[in-house]
């Protein structure tokens, strides 16, 4: 099995949340990215961390963001952030660890897409 970015694979969602009355349009111009769950090697966040680094090789996403949410595995973390160095993106892949819900509805909103490169859903079911 090869593993890395496979467009034939991957599927978009363009309808976003409506944004609520009253809340700014984002200015930024750049397309930010968010990953929320557990940060873990069947989660598969090195894809995205991998893809990021394609995808700002592009004019589009020059200038694009990937947030990560969630806990943990300790080893995998370790890993991901030597990933995270290894490409350069130091300053453009923000690991935000848990968040409030407030929060996390907060990092919703200001996101253009949710991404998730999951190898395989288990629901703690091996």
């Amino acid at each position: 099995m090869e593993y890395g970015p496979n467009a034939s694979l991957c599927s978009i969602c363009t309808n976003r949340l409506p944004r609520q009355v009253g809340a700014p349009e984002r200015l930024t111009g750049h397309p930010h990215l968010l990953f929320v769950g557990k940060l873990c090697a069947h989660k598969n966040q090195a894809l995205l961390l991998r893809t990021l680094a394609a995808l700002r090789q592009t004019p589009e996403g020059a200038r694009a963001e990937l947030s990560l949410i969630g806990r943990e595995d300790p080893i995998y973390g370790k890993y991901l952030r030597a990933l995270r160095r290894a490409l350069n993106l130091e300053n453009v892949a923000h690991f935000l660890g848990k968040v409030s819900d407030f929060e996390l509805a907060a990092k919703y909103l200001e996101a253009d897409y949710f991404v998730s490169p999951s190898l395989h859903e288990g629901f703690c079911i091996p």
